[in-house]
C-alpha cells in the first residue's frame, strides 16, 4: 500500500491464512494485536487440552473452513511449480522464457491455475 507521507510503504496484510504450525496462542495474539484478520485451524492436542479444562478452557478460535480450503489450491499450484526454480527466482528474465518453460515442461495445465499473474512484455 502506498503511503501518504514519507517513510516505508505499509506492509501489513489484511488477512493471514496459515496452517496448524502457527496455531499457538502467542502467534494468534500477535496477529490480533496488529489488527490482522486470520484463518488458522486449531491443532488436535490444543483442542483436547481446551476440552479437558472444561468451561475454563475458553471457546475455540474461529476458523473459516472455506477460506482455508482455498489456501490448499494455491499451495498445490506452488508445489507444482517448485521444480522450475527459474520462474520463482526470476533467473529467466523475460516472459518469453517463462512461457517456453511452462509449455516445454509439460506443465501447461499450471498456466490457467496461475490466473492473473502478469508476465513482463515480450521483447520480440
Amino acid at each position: 500500500m502506498p503511503r501518504a507521507g514519507l517513510g516505508h510503504p505499509r506492509c501489513r496484510p489484511d488477512h493471514v491464512i496459515a496452517d496448524k504450525t502457527y496455531s499457538s496462542r502467542g502467534f494468534r495474539a500477535y496477529v490480533r494485536r496488529r489488527g490482522i484478520g486470520h484463518t488458522i485451524p486449531e491443532k488436535t492436542d490444543q483442542k483436547r487440552h481446551r476440552h479437558n479444562r472444561g468451561r475454563h478452557g475458553g471457546r475455540p478460535p474461529a476458523c473459516d473452513r472455506e477460506v482455508y480450503r482455498r489456501r490448499n489450491t494455491v499451495e498445490c499450484c506452488f508445489n507444482t511449480l517448485k521444480p522450475f526454480r527459474g520462474i520463482a527466482t526470476r533467473y529467466d528474465k523475460t516472459a518469453r522464457q517463462d512461457r517456453h518453460l511452462l509449455r516445454g515442461s509439460g506443465q501447461s495445465g499450471v498456466a490457467p491455475a496461475l490466473g492473473k499473474i502478469r508476465l513482463k512484455a515480450d521483447p520480440s
